[in-house]
């Protein structure tokens, strides 16, 4: 199987620069912190890297028996050969990696609505929405009073973050070392974890800036206790525009709209979770979107 080597690893990161468009700062932070030969499928022609895909560990748990899936991204093919299916191969290539290593299910975030039509047609199907939230100024009504914000590290909240979600139907459940990371990538560029104690409840934010706005890529706190918190957080950026990216069942709660984000492989269709209506909808946090 295609798996990539360590010497391999400074034409992937310019092949990632090239295709994503992230500052050099970026992509080299992530290669020398997260990326490793041996969760990464590539393809070379002629001492180039023509197509590529990245995948990470997680457990989808939720309805009962926990199944062993990878999260697949970064799947990017040089300009120079696409046209050709190689990025479809190279999908297929995995697939057969990962099952025969014990995986049963992948999952990515498309990165644009065609992609999702893309995925569609090679056996991905609908896994998961989000609700976009960015309050406006009228939401600067809002009191941001008796929440504490401090700072905190996101691989000491697992315990809290597995016993908030553990009500979806399913959810993708990251190991302590992938949120470590997510941590400090989040530190790294400027943002950071915060516990959120609002009276009698704690939860936590994860914040990242960016140059136009502070995205909330997950918060753990009731829904009634969303008001406060945002404004705290708001509160404490400042001018920044914050942009929360909430789990699905938020819109309906504040009759907010959802969009769709992640699909599903399953690679045993026997051990597919299937959810109800009366079930909290399937959840992922922490991509590379």
């Amino acid at each position: 199987m295609p798996l990539a080597t360590t010497t391999m690893i400074p034409r992937l990161s310019r092949l990632w620069t090239a295709c994503f468009g992230d500052s050099k700062a970026y992509t080299a932070y992530i290669f020398e912190n997260l990326i490793t030969p041996g969760h990464c499928v590539a393809r070379e022609d002629h001492d180039t890297v023509s197509c590529m895909l990245f995948f990470e560990p997680f457990t989808l748990k939720g309805g009962g028996q926990p199944f062993k899936g990878a999260y697949i991204y970064g799947v990017a093919t040089d300009p120079a050969y696409r046209g050709r299916g190689l990025s479809t191969h190279l999908l297929e290539e995995a697939h057969t990696l990962l099952q025969s290593a014990g995986y049963s299910l992948s999952v990515l975030v498309p990165a644009s609505e065609s992609l999702f039509d893309f995925y569609a047609q090679r056996g991905y199907v609908p896994f998961s929405d989000i609700c976009r939230i960015s309050p406006d100024d009228r939401d600067n009504e809002i009191a941001p009073r008796d929440v504490a914000l401090t700072q905190a590290r996101l691989q000491d909240l697992y315990d809290d973050r597995e016993r908030f979600f553990s009500s979806s139907c399913a959810y993708v459940s990251w190991p302590p070392s992938y949120l470590e990371y997510t941590g400090k990538e989040c530190a790294h560029f400027g943002g950071e974890v915060l516990r959120v104690i609002a009276g009698r409840e704690e939860g936590y934010a994860v914040c990242y800036v960016s140059p136009d706005a502070v995205y909330i890529k997950e918060m753990m706190l009731s829904y009634a206790l969303f008001d406060t918190a945002a404004a705290s957080i708001r509160k404490r950026y400042g001018e920044r525009r914050c942009i929360f990216n909430m789990p699905a069942d938020f819109g309906a709660q504040y009759d907010r709209p959802v969009l769709p984000y992640s699909m599903v492989k399953w690679y045993d269709k026997s051990g597919c979770i299937r959810r109800t209506e009366a079930e909290t909808p399937p959840y992922i946090a922490f991509t590379l979107d």
